[in-house]
């Protein structure tokens, strides 16, 4: 069996940025208009019950191609590995099932989102600044796509929650991607419309206030996302 690094998908993946970010966009509309043959099961959060705000989901993805499972964890603590999401991927045979690689997920997770992050922004042509909260590794990922694939004005911000809750959110398209327990954006204090909200995918991270959500059109990219984070209790 191929154990296949961190350090080696990263290469892989972003050694053209933009050829990623078309194939994933090639793939996108394959599934939802072509009518590609996948087979992907909702996404199962299973919370960690000695963890401080830890959970474990596994993910399931058959092709007529390719067979994966993959299980990724997020991570409280960081003290031995430095990412907030950990994992890794089997790659099985077609045909018998068996593993035949395993990648280490944290990049590859890390990276799909930002090309995800990358289209979603292309909804809304006419903008022209953008404002990454969060530098962490899926913030540093989004940052390097946009950047070496568009010509938006960026900055990126990184600040706690009682710092946040005084900025003004102004820019054109926000992108949050923390691991923050309390919303910070905010009816009060966010004039964007474009919020595109990666955070708050677990039930303890929080990221988008209630009374911002109340007069927003809210897309989603997956069923699995009203049930989780910021849309959890929101009807």
């Amino acid at each position: 069996m191929k154990v296949i690094s961190d350090n080696e998908v990263e290469s892989i993946l972003l050694r053209d940025s933009n050829d990623y970010r078309q194939y994933i966009g090639r793939r996108l509309r394959a599934i939802y208009f072509d009518g590609a043959g996948v087979w992907q099961k909702e996404k199962i959060i299973y919370d960690d019950p000695f963890s401080c705000y830890g959970d474990i989901r596994p993910m399931t993805c058959f092709t007529e191609k390719v067979k994966i499972v993959k299980v990724i964890a997020t991570n409280p603590y960081r003290e031995q590995h430095h990412s907030v999401s950990v994992g890794a991927t089997l790659l099985l045979d077609q045909r018998e099932n068996f593993p035949t690689h395993i990648f280490e997920a944290t990049a590859m997770s890390g990276i799909r989102t930002a090309a995800m992050v990358a289209w979603a922004a292309s909804a809304c042509p006419s903008a022209q600044e953008i404002l990454i909260v969060g530098k962490g590794r899926v913030g540093n990922y989004i940052n390097r796509l946009l950047s070496e694939t568009t010509d938006y004005e960026i900055k990126m911000l990184d600040t706690d929650y009682q710092t946040a809750r005084k900025v003004q959110f102004d820019q054109d398209i926000i992108i949050t991607a923390t691991n923050s327990l309390k919303p910070f954006i905010t009816a009060e204090n966010c004039t964007s419309k474009y919020v595109i909200s990666v955070g708050a995918d677990t039930h303890f991270n929080r990221e988008l206030s209630t009374n911002f959500l109340e007069n927003k059109n809210i897309y989603v990219d997956i069923e699995e996302a009203k049930e989780v984070g910021d849309l959890e209790h929101f009807e």
